[in-house]
C-alpha cells in the first residue's frame, strides 16, 4: 500500500508576511497621529495653566504691593509692632505702640502728620508710621502700557495702565487722564496669550 508523504507546513506564507507589516504599519501610523495630537493638545494645557498662574502670582504682587497692611478690624487683638490701615483709606498706614484689643467702632480722625499717635479707649495705641504708595505710585511700578516687564512683579506685558471712570447714566468706561474717580485699571498679558485684569480702587 503506498501513500503520499503529507508535509505539515507551520510557518506563514511571504506574502501573509508582507500583508501584515502593511496592516501593522497602517495602524501604528494612525496610532501616531492620534497620540501626537493628543500630547501636543496637553502640552498646550500644561503651558496654559502655567501661564495662567505666572499672571495670578504677578498680580497678587502687585496688589500685595498696594495693599500691604491689613485694614482696621474692631475687637481684634493686636501686638506691638502690627500695621494697620483705616478702613477708609488715608494715605497713611499706623503702627501698634501699646498692645491691646480694639473698640468696637473705629477712631474717627486718624493722625496724617508723621508719627502722630491716637489712643482707643481700650488704650490700644496707633502711630502714623509712614505714606503708603498711591496709584500713581502703583501705576508707574507696573510699567508703561505695550511694554514688556521683567522687574519683582515678575515677567509679564502690560496690556493695560491708566485710570478709568464709568460716568452715568451707561457706567461705561472711559478714560480718566486725571485719575479724578481713582479707580486703575490694570490687564497684564503672558507671553502665550492669556490675559489677566484688574481695578484698583482709592478707597
Amino acid at each position: 500500500m503506498t501513500g503520499k508523504k503529507r508535509i505539515n507546513e507551520a510557518g506563514f506564507t511571504l506574502i501573509e508576511i508582507i500583508v501584515t507589516v502593511v496592516i501593522v504599519a497602517i495602524l501604528g501610523a494612525m496610532i501616531i497621529t492620534f497620540l501626537s495630537d493628543s500630547f501636543i493638545k496637553s502640552s498646550n494645557s500644561v503651558k496654559s495653566m502655567r501661564a495662567s498662574s505666572n499672571l495670578d502670582m504677578v498680580m497678587a504682587n502687585i496688589t500685595q504691593y498696594y495693599n500691604k497692611y491689613p485694614k482696621w478690624r474692631s475687637e481684634t487683638v493686636y501686638a506691638a509692632g502690627n500695621f494697620i490701615v483705616p478702613t477708609i483709606r488715608n494715605g497713611h498706614y499706623y503702627g501698634c505702640t501699646v498692645a491691646g484689643t480694639s473698640n468696637l467702632n473705629e477712631p474717627t480722625l486718624w493722625p496724617i502728620n508723621p508719627g502722630g499717635i491716637i489712643t482707643e479707649t481700650t488704650n490700644i495705641r496707633w502711630t502714623e508710621s509712614g505714606l503708603l504708595p498711591d496709584l500713581n505710585a502703583v501705576r508707574t511700578s507696573i510699567g508703561a502700557e505695550n511694554s514688556n516687564q521683567n522687574n519683582a512683579y515678575g515677567t509679564y506685558h502690560v496690556e493695560r495702565n491708566r485710570c478709568v471712570s464709568f460716568p452715568s447714566p451707561s457706567y461705561s468706561e472711559q478714560d480718566d487722564v486725571a485719575c479724578g474717580n481713582k479707580i486703575l485699571k490694570v490687564t497684564i498679558k503672558s507671553d502665550q496669550g492669556g490675559t489677566l485684569t484688574a481695578l484698583f480702587l482709592f478707597s
